[in-house]
C-alpha cells in the first residue's frame, strides 16, 4: 500500500517526467493569467456592487455548496501536501538538486534556495503545478463571501488573486522557498477546510480541535480567507 502510494504521487513517469511548458500546459502562459484573474476581479466586485445597489443585507443562502467546496479543498490540499513531501524526500535521496562541493548538507539547500540555472521541471514543480490550479478553486471562497455579505470582500478578492500570481511566478521563475511555502500552505489548508466541512455539515467537533485550527489560520492568514 506504502509503495502504491508513494508510486502514483512521486514516481509516476508524468511525475518524474512533468516539465512547465507555455506551449503544451493548461494555465500555463501570461494571457491566460492576466485575463483569468480580471475576469476574476471584474465579476467578483460586479457582483458585490449589484448586491450593494439592491441593499441586498441578509445573506443568500447557499445550501451545501460551501460545505462541499471545503471537503473538495481539504482533499486536494492533502493530495498536494504528501505528494509534494514525498517528492521532496525522493529528490533529496536522488540529490539531483545538490550544490557543486557536496558539502553534509548539500542535498537540503534547494529547500531554501534552488541553485542557479535550475529548471522548472520535475516531482517537487509537478506538485507546483498541481498547487498552482488549485489556487482557482480556492476562489471561489470570494463568491461564497460576497453571497453571505460577509465584511472586507476587497481584500478578500485581491490576497486570493494575488496567491494565484505568486504561484505562477512561482513556476515561471523557479523561484526558491516554494517548497516550503506549498508544505506549509497546503498542511494549513487541510486541517482549516476539513475542520470547515465538519462543523458545516453539523458533525460534532472534537474538543480541543479549535486552538489547532486557529494556528494553522495564524501561522497561514489566507486559509481564514
Amino acid at each position: 500500500m506504502i509503495r502504491e502510494i508513494n508510486y502514483w504521487l512521486s514516481e509516476h513517469p508524468a511525475i518524474v517526467g512533468f516539465r512547465w511548458s507555455t506551449d503544451q500546459l493548461f494555465g500555463s502562459t501570461w494571457f491566460f493569467l492576466i485575463c483569468s484573474l480580471s475576469i476574476y476581479f471584474l465579476s467578483t466586485m460586479a457582483l458585490h456592487h449589484i448586491l450593494s445597489l439592491f441593499n441586498r443585507r441578509r445573506p443568500i443562502p447557499l445550501g451545501p455548496f460551501p460545505a462541499l467546496h471545503s471537503l473538495l479543498m481539504a482533499m486536494v490540499s492533502g493530495v498536494i501536501f504528501l505528494g509534494i513531501l514525498l517528492s521532496t524526500v525522493a529528490e533529496i535521496r536522488d540529490t539531483r538538486w545538490a550544490w557543486r562541493g557536496r558539502t553534509h548538507n548539500s542535498s537540503m539547500q534547494w529547500l531554501l534556495c534552488f541553485p542557479p540555472g535550475t529548471r522548472p521541471s520535475g516531482r517537487v514543480f509537478f506538485w507546483s503545478y498541481a498547487f498552482y490550479l488549485s489556487r482557482f478553486l480556492h476562489l471561489f471562497r470570494a463568491y461564497f463571501a460576497i453571497l453571505r455579505r460577509r465584511r472586507a470582500p476587497v481584500a478578500r478578492v485581491f490576497s486570493h488573486g494575488a496567491f494565484v500570481a505568486m504561484s505562477f511566478l512561482w513556476l515561471e521563475f523557479s523561484q526558491s522557498f516554494q517548497v516550503l511555502a506549498i508544505l506549509s500552505t497546503t498542511l494549513a489548508y487541510a486541517v482549516v477546510f476539513g475542520y470547515r466541512f465538519w462543523a458545516g455539515v453539523g458533525l460534532p467537533v472534537a474538543t480541543g480541535s479549535a486552538p489547532v485550527v486557529l494556528g494553522c489560520q495564524f501561522l497561514n492568514p489566507d486559509a481564514v480567507l
